[in-house]
């Protein structure tokens, strides 16, 4: 489908992901495992089981999972924690990467409303260690939705202080917007963001949520 620029035109397709297969497409994604590079966020452990990343029917599947008994995860640099969770995560880190577009996610969040759960649509700088510099990274954040607060999908953005987006009481970036109310998340939703030199617009059924100019 032909999607109309603000500017004029429309936008050309560089990269694209039905899942239609029963494998995840290693020339699009790879796992990321907290061995890697992932830290225990939330308690969970990153791994590549089928269990926490799937493909089937068209969609991509990645699920946090309560497993029997705690066990041993591994970190960078043989770091060793326990616990009893385990997630999924993958990233075109390597694969694809592209300054400037339209970037588009149709995506369900979990319905579950238990404590601790955290979803995310993330784009980071494919030329830096976003962990060594974040939180000035220029990490894009799409969406975020965290079972605290299961009515919404957040926004952020990560970068260094500019004092044209600067808030004047607080003397800190204006890097998010957490009113972004949305019916319905374990719905499929489209999140979207259309960034070009001037502006960074952030979507969520084609309802803007915030621009920040440079």
């Amino acid at each position: 489908t032909a999607i109309p620029k603000a500017t004029g035109g429309t936008w050309t397709c560089t990269f694209d992901d039905e899942f239609d297969g029963t494998t995840l497409n290693a020339q699009n994604w790879s796992p990321i495992t907290s061995a890697q590079w992932a830290p225990l966020n939330n308690g969970a452990c990153y791994t590549t089981s089928p269990d926490n990343i799937s493909v089937s029917g068209g969609y991509l599947n990645l699920t946090v999972r309560k497993e029997a008994a705690p066990f041993t995860c591994t970190l960078p640099a043989n770091y060793l924690v326990t616990t009893q969770y385990t997630a999924g995560e993958v990233a075109s880190t390597g694969k694809f990467s592209q300054a400037y577009g339209r970037f588009a996610v149709r995506a369900s969040f979990p319905a579950a409303t238990v404590a601790g759960l955290q979803s995310s649509l993330w784009m980071f700088p494919s030329s830096t260690s976003i962990y060594g510099n974040w939180p000035l990274s220029g990490e894009i954040d799409i969406a975020e939705w965290y079972s605290a607060y299961p009515d919404r999908a957040i926004p952020y953005l990560h970068y260094n202080y500019d004092a044209k987006t600067v808030n004047a009481s607080t003397g800190t970036n204006v890097v998010t917007n957490n009113y972004c109310v949305i019916n319905n998340v374990n719905a499929f939703h489209e999140y979207a963001v259309e960034w070009t030199t001037s502006a960074i617009t952030i979507t969520f059924d084609g309802l803007s949520t915030m621009q920040t100019w440079r």
